[in-house]
Formats: structure tokens, sequence, C-alpha cells
């Protein structure tokens, strides 16, 4: 007992000692700001000019990093309005690892980036998402879940943000529950999606807890109005998709036999679904009205398949990635909040491409060659290797899986980390010790940026 309490002392040392780091690094960092924003402000308007048209010049401005084009708003307005036209369409951009804001106060305006670029953890000012759950992400775009368990996209790099059609348009919700000042307490749900007989009411904590499952985002051009958002929902993941500007959701599950979706890929202009369980994958024609749907077929796979994930390949073929868990006894890394029982961790995966025609699938030694895998609840992402040399080559980058026991133990170690095919190992994004493993809440989710959507971050 004394030796466990000792290791929690211990980490509350660390905790406290990255705390003060950061804060100090804050401060730093915003007196920079303020003396540099002071020193413009003395020199000719024609100096001012002079000096923002080079700062901003294509040359330079492709020349940020993503972390930094994001800090760079700090400075003033009239930067970001010269540079509304550049854009970053010839750099590819390492993801990065959102985290929670931080380790001691859950309910923090600042996020916490991990830059896999220079292995160092950045701390942001994002107010709109403060203590917001990301259920997906892509192409520079978020989708957070409010505290009234509605969804919005969120782009971090220009401060845009807009609201997705309600959850009330889902037929499994059968009205919203309110208290006498008027604000929603919870809502009725179907307790069997397909029986409108049946009911039960979820409070507003089950709701944030649990009714989302994860979103898949398609943004075809930097334009938001490109953007095709699908949701996995309910307590059974049926499915349903929204296109930006839609009022309501499109549900799926009215052709769709299978319920239990884990992901969704565009694949030569076809979306396709894959279930869990037996993995059943499905095509979904979108642009029909109603929707139509196409069995592709199931897979035939061992009991140790946790959650299945989709991806189009860049060579362009359909890839089926099985993720493998055990259940695992909790060490000291838990913060002592497991006192007994098993946690899931990730102890590998595998690929599969699929082919959608045949109906058959090949298992992959390795991923395409140059590559880099990108899993968890963002967007399933193949990223070049050769474009981006701190990604290793042929090994998958993931995060959690099904992360309900993370919901209901927020302070425990994330399951991230780096599978690499070739040999089979599982290593750690970062030092179990790092005080990064106790960023924990919200969970932890990869933004991919999509170079040509980097524009001017709004000045705020």
């Amino acid at each position: 007992m004394e030796q466990r309490l000792k290791a929690i002392e211990d980490r509350l040392s660390q905790q406290t000692t990255y705390q003060q780091a950061l804060e100090e690094e804050r401060r730093r960092r915003e007196q920079i700001v303020l003396e540099f924003t002071q020193f413009m402000s003395t020199l000719p308007q024609e100096a001012q000019e002079a000096y923002r048209r080079h700062f901003l010049s294509s040359q330079n401005i492709r020349a940020l990093s993503p972390t930094d084009f994001i800090r760079s708003r700090a400075v003033c307005r009239s930067w970001f309005v010269a540079a509304t036209n550049e854009t970053r369409r010839n750099k590819p951009c390492t993801p990065l690892l959102l985290l929670a804001g931080d380790a001691i106060d859950e309910n923090s305006e600042y996020r916490t980036i991990f830059s896999l670029s220079d292995d160092k953890t950045y701390r942001f000012h994002l107010p709109q998402i403060r203590d917001r759950r990301c259920v997906g992400s892509a192409d520079s775009w978020l989708v957070t879940v409010d505290d009234v368990a509605e969804l919005h996209l969120f782009n971090p790099f220009t401060g845009a943000e807009h609201d997705l059609p309600s959850i009330t348009t889902l037929s499994v919700i059968q009205g919203v529950e309110r208290d006498a000042a008027g604000g929603v307490t919870g809502y009725i749900i179907h307790a069997m999606p397909r029986d409108a007989e049946s009911w039960l009411f979820h409070d507003l904590e089950y709701m944030l807890k649990y009714f989302h499952t994860r979103a898949v985002v398609f943004a075809a051009s930097d334009d938001p109005s490109s953007i095709t958002v699908f949701i996995v929902y309910s307590d059974y993941r049926d499915l349903a998709f929204a296109r930006f500007g839609d009022d309501r959701w499109t549900e799926l599950n009215a052709i769709c036999p299978y319920s239990f979706f884990t992901d969704v890929a565009l694949h030569k202009g076809q979306y396709y679904g894959v279930v869990s369980g037996a993995g059943h994958c499905v095509a979904f024609d979108i642009s029909s009205s109603p929707p139509r749907m196409t069995f592709v077929g199931p897979p035939n796979h061992g009991g140790t398949v946790q959650r299945f994930y989709l991806v189009e390949s860049l060579d362009g073929d359909l890839l089926q990635i099985w993720r493998h868990e055990s259940w695992v006894t909790p060490d000291g890394d838990y913060d002592g909040e497991l006192s007994s029982g098993r946690v899931r961790e990730t102890q590998g995966f595998t690929v599969f491409r699929l082919d959608p025609k045949g109906r058959a699938m090949v298992r992959l030694e390795r991923l395409e060659e140059g590559t880099a895998l990108f899993l968890g609840d963002n967007r399933s992402t193949l990223l070049k290797t050769r474009e981006l040399p701190e990604l290793k080559e042929n090994c998958i980058y993931f995060t959690d899986g099904e992360s309900e026991q993370y919901i209901s133990h927020r302070r425990m170690r994330r399951d991230v980390g780096v599978f690499n095919m070739k040999d089979g190992a599982v290593q750690p994004l970062y030092p179990r010790d790092s005080p990064t493993n106790r960023l924990a809440w919200p969970p932890p989710v990869w933004l991919t940026t999509c170079s040509s959507s980097l524009f001017l971050p709004s000045y705020r």
C-alpha cells in the first residue's frame, strides 16, 4: 500500500511539474507575441504592410508547420487578411494527435496537440471545443459533441464551425425531455430501433458517453459545401449520413439489414460500410433517392477481432483492417482506478485487400511500399512516408478502438501506439511514464490535415 501511495504521489508531482512547465511556456509565448505586436505598432503603416507581405508570401506561409499555423493566429487580424488566398496545396502534412486539454483540469479551454513531426506537445486555446468529445476527423475538420449531444463540425485551423443536423431527426429518438427552464435533460429512445412500441429514457450523461460511436468525414474540396458526414449512433450502432446544409439525417438502416457499423470508406466513388461481428461489408449508393445498398460479402475471421476498418489504398484497392485486442491485467499506469478486473489493449492488426466484385479477400503481409496507416476515430487514412519521413513505413498508428472503459475511467492510460507490420511489434507512441499519457479526456483523435484546406486561421 505504501509503495502504491508513493507511486501516486510521484505521478502527481510529475503532473504538477508538467503543468508548471506548460504554464511558463504559455506565458513566454504570450509575452513574445505581445512584444512583437507592440513593436509592429510603432512602425509606419507602409513598413507594417511591407513586413506583412513578406511574411505571408507563398514561400513563407507554406513553410509553416500545422502547429505553427495554428499559433500564428495570435498575432493580429491583418496578418490573416493578407493571406486569405494562400493555401498549402503542395505540402503534405503529418497528422497531429489531438489530446485532452489538461492533465488536471478537464474543463480547461486549452487542448494539447502531440506533433509527430518533432515529438513534442503544444497547447492551444480552443474554447470552441472545451470538454467536447471528438467522434470523428478528416481533412482538417473535427466532429464534436456538445453538451446536449448535438453534433458540430469544427476546423481548428480556420476557426470555422458549422452545425450538423439535429439528432432529433433520427427516428430512434422519440422525444426530448426538458426541465422547467427549457433545458434539455435527456432523450426518449427506442429500445429496439425497428420496434416503435419499445422505448426508454437516456439522460444527458448517457447520451454524451454512449449515443455517438463515431463520425466519418469526407470533403471533396476546400469548400465546406462539399462535405458529407456519416455517423454511427445508438446502442445498435446504426448508420446515417448528411451532406453539408442538410436539415436532417438520412438513415441507412431502413435499406440495410445490418447494424453495429464500425467504419465507412469511399472507394472509386462508392461508399462502403463494414459491420462488427462477422465483418460484413456493404456498398451504398447515396446519389439515388432513396439510397441503395449492395451486399459485398463477409470475411472469415477468428474470435479476437474487435473492430474493422476500411480504407482505400493509394493504388486504388479497397482494404479491410482487423483490429485484434485482448484482455490484460491493469498495471500501475492506470492510477489505481481499476482495482480488479481487466482492460482491453490492442495486440495487432491484420490487413486484407477486398475485391468487391468477386467478394474475395486476400491477406496482405505488408502495407503498400512507402506508406503508413492511421486508424482511430479519424477517417482511416494512408499516407506516403517518402513525403513525410518522420513517419515509419509499413506501420499502423492507432488510437483507442472501442473506448467505453475509458469513458468510465477518464484518467486511464489511453490505448495509443504504433504497430509494425513487419515484426508484429506494438510500441507506445510516447513513453508510458510521460505526462501525455494522463491527458485522457476527451479521448485522443488524429487530426489529419488536408494540405489544401489550411486557409488563414480566423483571428479571435
